[in-house]
């Protein structure tokens, strides 16, 4: 029986019931024994976090409202300082993502939609049953896997913003974990082997306090440079990192091909100088200075 702690980050409350279908799917499982922590930013009205709470995805979840720091990172911590790694075998992080029609993100030369990101992200953890018993069938099988995400999403490392680079050596360094070449999961959502998360708690990471969270940013945050450390404390002990869920058409809807097509009939992009620009067949039809909301 394997035990599991999960975690989900709910910024965008419209995205709940799109969590409860893959929670559903990890909670099924006969072989785990499984407990939900719900996070929500403070604001929420109460009874939207009622529903959560009395959720029929599983009678063991627990919600907790927070302040609005740190994206999902700060809240992940406060769930981990709420148990024990000792408890659990595995831990999975989920969380809802900003959803902007029109806008790709770039990974390995691959693109993505916006819209269809966190479903890469989530369908690679626990897109079905099927796939999330393979997940763990993969763990059993391979000892020196440490971390499960998206095929996808798994970058290296190796480029980060100056400002981003100086908290990942922070946080490096503070951890004494190993300067050596590593990938980690871009979205930071993944199933990673409890233990691996030791060493927030040895170096009292764990306690960290993070920056005010901003509906748009361009990275450089506490939050962004913990995203690949996560990377980093797999690749310290020797682990890997590892995604399942390539096949022909996640290959084919993130190649140049399908993005080329996406862009000539809808572009949408935030400018260099802060406008967003939409064109429609290649034609400009606004330019207007980014507003976040």
């Amino acid at each position: 029986m394997y035990k599991i702690a999960v975690h989900v980050h709910v910024f965008y409350i419209k995205q709940w019931p799109m969590i409860e279908k893959y929670l559903r799917n990890i909670v099924g499982n006969q072989n785990c024994s499984v407990k939900i922590f719900v996070t929500l930013a403070e604001g929420i009205a109460s009874d939207q976090i009622e529903k959560i709470a009395k959720s029929a995805v599983s009678s063991d979840i627990k919600v907790m409202t927070l302040p609005n720091r740190g994206y999902d990172v700060e809240p992940f911590f406060t769930v981990l300082r709420s148990i024990s790694l000792d408890d659990f075998d595995f831990v999975i992080k989920m969380h809802t993502k900003n959803i902007r029609w029109g806008i790709d993100v770039s990974f390995n030369n691959r693109y993505i939609s916006r819209v269809r990101w966190p479903k890469f992200l989530m369908n690679a953890i626990a897109g079905s049953p099927e796939i999330f018993q393979n997940n763990l069938d993969k763990f059993q099988s391979d000892p020196e896997l440490g971390m499960i995400g998206s095929h996808y999403t798994i970058i290296n490392a190796s480029y980060n913003k100056e400002t981003e680079q100086e908290k990942i050596d922070y946080f490096r360094e503070k951890m004494n974990l190993k300067n050596i070449p590593f990938v980690f999961v871009a979205g930071t959502m993944f199933i990673i082997r409890a233990h691996l998360l030791k060493p927030l708690f040895d170096t009292d990471v764990i306690n960290e306090e993070f920056e005010h969270s901003v509906q748009r940013s361009l990275g450089g945050t506490k939050a962004h440079a913990l995203e690949r450390i996560f990377g980093l404390l797999v690749a310290d002990k020797g682990m890997k990192i590892q995604g399942f869920d390539k096949s022909w058409y996640n290959d084919f809807v993130t190649g140049r091909f399908m993005h080329s097509i996406r862009r000539f009939f809808f572009d949408k992009r935030v400018t260099n100088n802060g406008n967003v620009l939409i064109r429609i067949f290649r034609i400009p039809v606004s330019n207007k200075k980014y507003n976040p909301k």
